[in-house]
């Protein structure tokens, strides 16, 4: 069966989340089990493509250093946070700072853009694999529309 990488990823975070019903079925849990070693080697695959390097890696970790030391502070000294990032204190001196940290890791930040432009790709590809297909009816009923779309490519008929 020809499928998507991308497809496989969906398929492989079903399988590996805990959200599934308990009480499912035992062919549909073997047909879990089993499309899950049969896709390994191309999660693996991904999973190798999407590490980031030694340097991206230094970047990330003196970028959050970087927006430590220039947010606002609670009581007790410790950064404030708005729902997704750190409240920074002084924007103009924090991009200043920002933008030398850019240049300085700019080799390593560039190889990071270049290699999520390639992942994108590599995850559009078609690939051909021959999943374990499982039966609508031995499908759990208690499933997500979500979850259902994941699965939808190992169901038989």
């Amino acid at each position: 069966m020809e499928c998507k990488r991308m497809d496989l990823v969906n398929l492989w975070n079903v399988i590996e989340s805990k959200d599934l019903p308990p009480t499912a079925k035992l062919k549909f849990n073997y047909a879990l089990i089993k499309n899950k070693s049969i896709i390994q080697p191309e999660i693996a695959a991904i999973q190798q493509l999407g590490k980031q390097s030694d340097g991206y890696n230094l970047f990330q970790k003196e970028r959050i250093e970087l927006c430590k030391k220039c947010s606002k502070k609670d009581e007790s000294g410790n950064p404030k946070l708005t729902s997704t990032n750190y409240d920074i204190e002084n924007k103009e001196e924090f991009e200043k700072e920002l933008g030398l940290l850019q240049l300085q890791h700019k080799p390593a930040i560039d190889e990071q853009m270049e290699r999520a432009v390639k992942i994108q790709a590599f995850m559009a590809e078609s690939v051909n694999v021959d999943l374990y297909k499982v039966k609508l009816t031995d499908m759990p009923e208690l499933i997500t529309k979500e979850q259902l779309e994941c699965l939808y490519i190992i169901i038989e008929g």
